[in-house]
């Protein structure tokens, strides 16, 4: 999904908020994800030079613990990883990039999926209006609680 990153990143500037970019690790042992991961900083260090806001990314993003950005960020996005099982626990709202479903699919293979929005790499017209509802609203919440009651009661009676 890092390659989205660019994308993504230039609607959450348009929209007005402060970003958190922390790319999995992994990302920096591939040539072209590290150019990527290249252009986004260049793009907050621009960003922040000209808006202010006081973007997280690099050094900075990469010291703190991942309960330290779930602590600091009001939303996230993501691919599917063990950070949104992490993140679920904060019932803070999120938006999952599926990279290769359908979306009825995606749902009905990952249960995470129903609390949060989605977008699907297949139809990215609609990224730039679930980035704003993402940041502005917060109407899956109720969902959240039911996904996080189920997933980590269902781990704990195992």
């Amino acid at each position: 999904s890092i390659s989205l990153a660019p994308q993504i990143i230039d609607e959450l500037i348009a929209s007005g908020a402060t970003v958190i970019f922390r790319p999995h690790p992994f990302s920096y042992r591939n040539q072209s994800d590290k150019k990527i991961i290249s252009q986004v900083h260049a793009t907050l260090a621009s960003d922040a030079k000209s808006s202010g806001r006081q973007h997280v990314y690099g050094v900075a993003a990469e010291s703190i613990s991942a309960t330290e950005v779930v602590n600091l960020a009001d939303a996230m996005i993501s691919d599917l990883s063990g950070i949104v099982s992490d993140w679920l626990f904060s019932l803070k709202p999120y938006l999952l990039l599926n990279m290769d479903l359908e979306e009825k699919e995606f749902r009905k293979r990952y249960d995470i999926a129903w609390g949060g929005l989605q977008v699907s790499a297949n139809n990215l017209s609609v990224l730039g209006e679930s980035l704003r509802e993402l940041i502005s609203s917060d109407k899956l919440y109720e969902n959240r609680v039911k996904v996080r009651e189920h997933l980590f009661l269902s781990l704990h009676s195992s």
